[in-house]
């Protein structure tokens, strides 16, 4: 379990680099599994009492959210990925729960800002084609010399393809 691997870092005065939390925190019933739990535990105390099981995961979101901001005070960079963790260890009774930032905030939002950031796409016609005439587009929005990025979104998605050479 994160937590008690986080409370036994602390214990053991070990201070990791960077510290994230991706667990699936916004959903206490069935994206987090308490401290006291193994796996197999943890299904059977959700299907015989959700609350009882609900109110557990709470509690270690608190304790997990507390080990992660004593860890940035030693040191670690640390963020989690928007999952809801620290807005649940708040709302139950964690005060110092928004010490760490979120991953966006903290290093996204400024390129989203410039207006870069991360492209998703699907092709509805079904046709791979498509993604390949999509690539090309945006290699030729985005010339290699437009700017700092502009390389690396090339060499990304160029990288993306079985056969890049069709993108150029």
């Amino acid at each position: 379990n994160a937590v008690e691997l986080l409370e036994r870092l602390l214990e053991r005065d070990i201070t990791p680099d960077v510290l994230t939390d991706q667990t699936s925190a916004h959903d206490p019933l069935e994206g987090y599994v308490p401290v006291e739990y193994s796996f197999e535990e943890a299904a059977r105390a959700r299907a015989d009492d959700p609350a009882d099981y609900q109110e557990r995961s709470l509690a270690s979101m608190v304790r997990h959210v507390r080990a992660m901001v004593q860890l940035q005070n030693r040191g670690a960079i640390t963020f989690d990925y928007g999952n809801n963790i620290r807005q649940r260890a708040k709302d139950n009774g964690f005060a110092d729960a928004f010490a760490f930032p979120g991953f966006v905030p903290a290093y996204i939002r400024e390129q989203f800002c410039v207006g870069r950031g991360p492209f998703r796409w699907v092709a509805l016609s079904g046709d791979p084609t498509d993604i390949y005439k999509t690539d090309h587009a945006l290699l030729k929005l985005f010339p290699k010399d437009s700017g700092p990025f502009a390389e690396r979104l090339h060499r990304w998605l160029l990288g993306c393809h079985l056969n890049p050479d069709a993108l150029l």
